[in-house]
């Protein structure tokens, strides 16, 4: 079989077809990336992900940094377009501090970032047409339904909402919906590969609300954001850290074709390879927690083949870390990930 390109192998992957090899994904903490870069001698992580050989690039509005930081303070933190304060450690995620909607009444007077800027989708068009022909763009929205709702209003805040003052959640989702809609419009209008959508649900071992809830709450909305790529014929991918099992048939009903982060402690994944093997393309699946960070090399090959082997026959698999490489994360297991996917990953997958 001849070598595909990068784009024609994951998508081949997301279509639930065997491409030449298993497509294989990464995203980095700061530290982590730094250290890649120094080994590899990159400029940046674009000249890394050509080094390593990986598949996929990922564009998310409000978490890169051009579309995050508006404000920035004495003591480092940062007021971003939406008014909420953020600080940001050197080891992990922004993480926020203070929200903007304290009431109704701030709900009221609150006025959205303008959806349409031109300058918020610039990456995007630079990335498809620096990147598009040889790799898939995965390009969307983070932060989009819920967790944007309780960036805005506080998580607390809006949970206690969400069973109290349900009228008032419903309004601030509402909000975010037309936000979001309009959004979408403009990402698909970029060029994307497959649309992407950043919304975490899910605790290590159930989601963060009821299932009932978040059918009645969040489905509905989601689906208008979803719709939008539909439209175009594009697939869409979901990114939920955490066990989110009780809702995949409600994704899949969405039209979300690609689940990340999936991750092995918190979900069975050979149980939703045989369930959903045939609808849901599975990207992640490689734990960070204990195998990557606290296991040997070999720990790292075996468990990377068994994957390749267990979750990737008939494609529907991207394999990744789930999540982000964090910094505690020998380099060398991380690059014995990347040979093991490279070595193992040929189809067509022998037992």
């Amino acid at each position: 079989m001849d070598m595909l390109s990068h784009k024609d192998r994951v998508l081949k992957a997301v279509r639930h077809e065997e491409p030449d090899l298993v497509p294989i994904d990464s995203w980095f903490t700061s530290p982590m990336l730094r250290r890649l870069c120094e080994f590899f001698r990159a400029r940046d992580e674009d000249e890394l992900r050509v080094k390593l050989d990986l598949d996929v690039i990922t564009l998310q509005i409000h978490v890169t940094e051009g579309t995050f930081r508006k404000i920035i303070h004495e003591d480092g933190s940062f007021t971003d377009e939406f008014g909420i304060v953020w600080r940001k450690p050197d080891y992990r995620d922004f993480l926020p501090l203070k929200h903007p909607i304290k009431s109704e009444d701030d709900l009221d007077n609150y006025e959205f970032p303008v959806p349409r800027a031109q300058w918020r989708f610039d990456v995007f068009y630079e990335y498809v047409d620096r990147f598009g022909g040889e790799y898939p763009v995965f390009g969307g929205i983070g932060f989009t339904l819920f967790e944007r709702a309780w960036l805005l209003r506080g998580f607390t805040n809006f949970l206690l909402d969400l069973l109290m003052n349900a009228r008032f959640a419903e309004r601030l989702l509402d909000r975010i919906v037309e936000y979001d809609v309009k959004l979408a419009h403009e990402v698909v209008e970029a060029g994307v590969d497959v649309f992407y959508i950043g919304d975490d649900y899910g605790m290590k071992d159930r989601l963060m609300v009821s299932p009932r809830l978040w059918r009645s709450l969040i489905k509905p909305r989601l689906k208008r954001v979803i719709d939008v790529a539909r439209g175009k014929g594009l697939p869409v991918a979901l990114h939920s850290d955490g066990n989110v099992s009780a809702i995949v048939p409600d994704l899949i009903e969405l039209g979300v074709s690609v689940l990340n982060p999936v991750q092995p402690l918190c979900m069975d994944v050979v149980e939703l390879k045989e369930k959903y093997g045939d609808k849901l393309c599975l990207r992640g699946t490689l734990d960070t927690q204990y195998l990557l960070p606290l296991g040997s090399k070999r720990d790292v090959e075996l468990e990377v083949l068994n994957t390749i082997k267990t979750l990737g026959r008939g494609g529907g698999l991207i394999l990744a870390p789930v999540h982000t490489v964090l910094p505690d994360i020998p380099l060398e297991n991380y690059l014995t990930f990347v040979e093991a996917a490279k070595k193992y990953g040929k189809y067509p997958i022998r037992s």
